[in-house]
């Protein structure tokens, strides 16, 4: 059994130009994926039994599952008893999910950042953004294969990510995504640029 962990949609929420955002960082709640389910579904057992008082029929959730190309994240629905486990959730979206995972979006936020697990923060700012990874511009020298820390202001709601540098050149880095929190966040404030593209093309 593989291991994933879940994000409940009930955080709190804060407003991003007539849009609404959860505002992070939110408790992940980890689960074992089991191979079967039908098509689109995902069955889970819990890790902690005590975390399915948090669930119900009909929940909305975001998996988070860590592959070898990185975050894989899958919008659904919990779909049967949580009180009875395994938890079944529905698959949604995923066509939706899946674009605005690869596809990068140019906007610029700025961005603390700092290496895993020291102390001190640099500021940088991000030259593109999807729920995979981001095109950062930073000061000093980062090398592919650091892992890194960040901070990213979604205009006014922030995201918490651990990330893997893939290349640089000279002060900019392209970063993957290890974890995203709110992952929610992110795909809210993605899906709101994709939205305005549509409304001015």
């Amino acid at each position: 059994m593989s291991r994933v962990r879940m994000e409940i949609l009930a955080p709190k929420v804060a407003n991003l130009r007539g849009g609404r955002i959860p505002v992070g960082p939110v408790s992940l709640l980890p689960f074992r994926k089991l191979e079967e389910g039908g098509e689109g579904e995902l069955v889970l057992v819990p890790e902690d039994a005590g975390d399915l008082g948090y669930l119900q029929k009909g929940t909305k959730v975001i998996i988070h599952e860590s592959r070898e190309g990185g975050l894989h994240l899958a919008l659904g629905t919990v779909v049967s008893d949580p009180s009875a486990p395994p938890v079944r959730v529905k698959l949604e979206k995923e066509e939706e999910i899946q674009r605005r995972q690869h596809r990068r979006f140019p906007v610029r936020l700025p961005v603390s950042y700092r290496f895993y697990g020291a102390s001190s923060f640099a500021p940088g700012e991000t030259l593109d953004l999807s729920l995979s990874g981001m095109l950062l511009r930073h000061r000093g020298e980062l090398m592919p294969g650091q892992r890194i820390e960040a901070l990213i202001n979604l205009q006014g709601a922030g995201i918490w990510v651990q990330g893997k540098i893939t290349r640089t050149e000279r002060d900019i880095s392209g970063v993957r995504f290890l974890e995203v929190n709110p992952a929610s966040s992110l795909e809210a404030f993605l899906s709101t640029l994709e939205q305005r593209e549509a409304k001015s093309s």
